[in-house]
C-alpha cells in the first residue's frame, strides 16, 4: 500500500526515539500496540476509536529543518 512505499523510500532513519538528536520516523501502533494491528479486534477498536493503524511517528531532531521536508517531500512523490 501507499504506508509501505511511502516508509521504504523515506531516506530518514528508521525506529523508536528515545530523546535522540537525529530525526527518527517509526511506524508507532506496531510498535506500541502490536496486539491491535494484528487481529481483527483489535483492528476494530482502533477503527472505533478512531486511530489509523498505519500512524506513524515522526521524531524531529537536530538537522536543518529543509532536510527533514526535502527527505519527506521525495518521499511522497
Amino acid at each position: 500500500g501507499g504506508l509501505e512505499k511511502f516508509y521504504d523510500r523515506l531516506r530518514l532513519p528508521k525506529g523508536p526515539s528515545f530523546g535522540m538528536t537525529t530525526t527518527l520516523i517509526c511506524p508507532f501502533m506496531y510498535l506500541a500496540h502490536y496486539d491491535l494491528v494484528t487481529t481483527p479486534a483489535g483492528l476494530a477498536e482502533l477503527s472505533a476509536s478512531r486511530l489509523d493503524p498505519d500512524l506513524l511517528r515522526l521524531c524531529v531532531g537536530c538537522e536543518p529543518v529543509e532536510e527533514i521536508i526535502e527527505a519527506l517531500g521525495e518521499a511522497l512523490a
